[in-house]
């Protein structure tokens, strides 16, 4: 009975910490799929972009790490376009840009969640990250500025289990955040015909 009664606990604390946990993300910029990632003024010709990257992370958080996180989550998706090609050498960019991310986390919510796991979940928490994208474009001496933001609150709590199917997978929420911002500024940029020939 005993070993009955300790598979099922284990099994139930296991099942608690993987889905008591689900993301709220505000929505404040549209939801792009990743088949409607398109471009309408495409050109024939891929162009070279250079990135110069500025960023701001959460001290609970490597800036190594998270930079190289965005840095492949903006290839990925630009990949997705067919019409570019990161380049390391400025001089032979067709489009510059100045990318800066702020990302902002209270660090002090890392406690609570502890807390809330200690708790097994019976003790609610949560936090949130919000993110700013700040990005200028230059092409043919022709300047083009884009900010974009959204917010995700991923909380904790034991009753969350019965809202799993139905929200985002906290895991993955503030990634699929960072993602769809970045697929709305290249429908951006293309709307003012970044990607285009001239």
């Amino acid at each position: 009975m005993k070993k009955i009664l300790l598979k099922f606990t284990t099994l139930f604390l296991g099942l608690s910490l993987v889905t008591a946990c689900v993301g709220f993300r505000s929505n404040m910029v549209p939801t792009v799929n990743k088949e409607n990632v398109k471009l309408k003024n495409n050109s024939t010709t891929k162009k070279n972009i250079f990135i110069n990257w500025n960023y701001s992370f959460p001290a609970i958080v490597s800036d190594k790490q998270a930079l190289s996180l965005h840095k492949r989550m903006f290839s990925d998706n630009l990949k997705l376009l067919d019409c570019c090609t990161i380049t390391d050498n400025k001089n032979d960019a067709d489009i510059v840009m100045n990318l800066t991310i702020d990302n902002k986390a209270n660090s002090a919510s890392v406690l609570f969640s502890v807390i809330t796991g200690l708790s097994l979940y019976a003790i609610p928490s949560w936090i949130e990250s919000k993110i700013n994208l700040k990005v200028s474009v230059q092409k043919n001496k022709k300047s083009y500025d884009y900010e974009l933001s959204d917010s995700v609150t991923i909380a904790q709590w034991l009753p969350f289990i019965v809202m799993m199917p139905f929200k985002d997978n906290a895991l993955k929420a503030e990634e699929n955040m960072d993602i769809n911002l970045y697929r709305n500024l290249f429908l951006k940029m293309d709307e003012d015909g970044v990607f285009s020939k001239n």
